[in-house]
């Protein structure tokens, strides 16, 4: 999408909030360039594609609890709440990869006697 293409945000949140479904591909689209980036932090391929769909689930449910009517200040909260989306699944990952080591560690120590 080129730069003039951009799609105004101020006629489309309120068409996304009351369940437009064009408007929330629209947005979703917009916005593709803060998801691709957030993604890419995944150092692991295989989860990437993942976090990819979690920020777009992030991204209709941004739309949704945005609070205010002044769409200007949309960008900066949907960045905040991906941002702690992002946080939020690293965490989580790195306490499976902890607790699937602790399983090894545990079945290694099994098959010692």
């Amino acid at each position: 999408m080129k730069q003039s293409e951009t799609p105004d945000i101020t006629s489309l949140l309120p068409r996304a909030q009351h369940g437009d479904k064009e408007a929330q591909l629209e947005i979703v689209i917009a916005f593709r360039p803060l998801l691709r980036k957030l993604a890419g932090q995944e150092r692991d391929m295989s989860l990437r594609m993942d976090l990819s769909s979690q920020l777009v689930l992030g991204t209709l449910e941004a739309v949704q609890k945005f609070p205010g009517t002044d769409s200007s200040r949309f960008p900066g909260f949907l960045k905040k709440h991906l941002t702690f989306l992002l946080s939020h699944y690293k965490r989580k990952q790195q306490r499976w990869r902890q607790l699937q080591e602790k399983v090894q560690i545990l079945e290694g120590a099994d098959s010692c006697y």
